[in-house]
């Protein structure tokens, strides 16, 4: 198992064991992302590493094989010279056996190792990047649901709160309360309504009586007027002159 995998492993079983710990669902899914990005962050710094020492690598195996051409091309060199006399034949084989020696040294002793070495390296690389992916699809879905969490998390505490409410309305005899009010009221209407028809029933009473009686006092007092009128009348003509 790689580091980058170990990793990996430590940081899930250290989210998980925050979340059982956790009460709050939100603040879970937070700490979660938190330790995600924090072991996305030194992956990246392990993947930048392994870059580095794959590029070394590569670059010493390229080195390598331009060493091997080289060797080679100085060989055929020697051997030219040597066939237009240039060099003396026996001299020349032996610069050219050397330089052959050289190349087949570097092909059979580095050139192998640094190119099963390139090729690891680079593998390791490519897992590093597939798995920083995924660690980012991850964070980005979880950040995604906290967004939502969050805003269910408000609406259930909000309806908790108000079904609190409800379940404990009564402790204090609010509704009691209300229903004796209501009652009162009910009591005030009634008695209301009572007076109403008991003064309808006396006024209708009285007109009954006023009835019976004959003319109003407003007739009798307009009788009295016309006879003290005429009384008046009377006495001034009965007054004697001077």
């Amino acid at each position: 198992m790689s580091i980058f995998e170990r990793l990996f492993k430590v940081g899930q079983a250290e989210a998980h064991a925050a979340m059982d710990k956790l009460e709050d669902p939100v603040k879970m899914l937070d700490q979660y992302v938190r330790d995600l990005k924090r072991e996305l962050a030194e992956s990246v710094n392990l993947l930048a590493e392994a870059k580095g020492l794959t590029k070394v690598t590569v670059e010493n195996y390229e080195t390598k094989k331009r060493l091997v051409a080289d060797w080679e091309a100085k060989a055929t060199v020697l051997v030219e010279k040597a066939t237009r006399g240039e060099l003396i034949e026996a001299e020349a084989d032996r610069l050219a056996t050397e330089a052959l020696a050289r190349r087949d040294g570097i092909l059979q002793n580095e050139i192998p190792s640094l190119e099963r070495d390139a090729q690891a390296q680079q593998e390791r690389v490519k897992q590093l990047e597939g798995r920083i992916e995924e660690f980012r699809r991850e964070i980005q879905k979880s950040e995604s649901e906290i967004v939502t969490l969050k805003s269910r998390a408000k609406t259930a505490a909000a309806g908790e709160k108000i079904s609190k409410k409800l379940a404990g309305l009564d402790s204090s005899g609010t509704l009691s309360r209300i229903a004796e009010m209501r009652r009162r009221v009910q009591e005030q209407e009634a008695r209301a309504e009572a007076y109403i028809e008991i003064a309808g029933k006396s006024t209708s009473l009285e007109s009954e009586i006023q009835k019976a009686l004959g003319p109003s006092t407003a007739t009798s007092s307009s009788n009295s007027l016309a006879a003290l009128k005429a009384k008046l009348k009377t006495k001034a003509g009965a007054t004697p002159t001077s």
